[in-house]
């Protein structure tokens, strides 16, 4: 997951504490380092003592994330990593540590906002992936100690899937490429319908729509089972997002009208909320 040290030249700041480095061979990769972004760049990284991690293969898309995930959230998501490496006893893939950031910035935001809301596939998430929702349980307890703030349970089950995610161990799991074979064509239709009703260009290769997928591929396997949806205790807060973001819910509506059609079972509302925030937050990335 993450390197030894070695003498780097630092030749780009991303924020105070990272920054893109090269190494002796050439190779680039980003240092998390204490106070790596103050001196003067480039320069050569000598003092080991400063070093936190090194990762390389890391997304270029996910650099401009970074700049916006608080210190403290970054290193709540560095410990999260070092935790699920160790007691999943696999290797994870070295974006873990930035996308898993932005959630976890994301959800502080919405926990100073005030904003809580179930996720409707908590419980399925931690049926079929209990090791990672235990290390996401743990992840709660992480952040708390880094930021102060304690997020809501419903975030183990988003942790968990980033977790997953990142598992290159796990990558050919027969049941999680059916699962995506199944899925690919229903989620290109609802990311067609979703450009066409928002008047956006979505970029597939980006953290923000493989988050988007993952929520689609879950809602797909709900609506292809025989399991009933969550009940919704969200009716006040479906209300407000609903008046407040008016296009990512006449998308929603559309998304959810297209899979009732395909599936023959509909969303429930609290489903809909979920995928409200979701489209909403595709729509910001868009227009950036």
């Amino acid at each position: 997951m993450y390197l030894e040290f070695r003498i780097m030249r630092i030749f780009k700041k991303i924020n105070n504490n990272v920054a893109l480095a090269r190494d002796e061979q050439g190779r680039e990769s980003v240092a998390f380092a204490t106070g790596v972004g103050f001196p003067p760049i480039p320069y050569e990284l000598t003092d080991e003592s400063t070093i936190q991690r090194v990762f390389r293969d890391v997304d270029q898309g996910l650099l401009r994330a970074v700049s916006s995930i608080s210190d403290d959230v970054l290193a709540a998501a560095l410990d999260i990593g070092d935790l699920a490496s160790a007691a999943l006893r696999c290797d994870l893939n070295s974006n873990l540590v930035f996308t898993l950031g932005d959630h976890l910035q994301f959800a502080v935001e919405r926990a100073k906002d005030g904003i809580a809301f179930d996720n409707p596939l908590a419980l399925e998430v931690e049926y079929v992936y209990p090791r990672e929702s235990e290390v996401a349980r743990r992840g709660l307890d992480i952040m708390w100690r880094h930021t102060g703030i304690r997020l809501p349970d419903h975030e183990v089950s988003s942790i968990a899937l980033h977790l997953v995610n990142a598992e290159s161990a796990d990558a050919h799991d027969p049941e999680n490429i059916a699962l995506i074979m199944k899925s690919a064509a229903v989620i290109e239709q609802v990311t067609a319908i979703v450009e066409r009703e928002m008047d956006i260009n979505v970029d597939r290769s980006s953290w923000g729509y493989v988050r988007f997928i993952t929520h689609i591929r879950y809602l797909i396997k709900r609506l292809s089972s025989d399991q009933d949806p969550v009940a919704s205790q969200n009716a006040g807060l479906f209300a407000h997002v609903s008046e407040s973001f008016p296009e990512a819910y006449r998308c929603a509506l559309r998304v959810s009208e297209f899979l009732c059609s395909h599936y023959g079972r509909a969303s429930s509302d609290e489903e809909t909320l979920y995928l409200m925030m979701y489209l909403n937050r595709l729509r910001s990335d868009a227009t950036r």
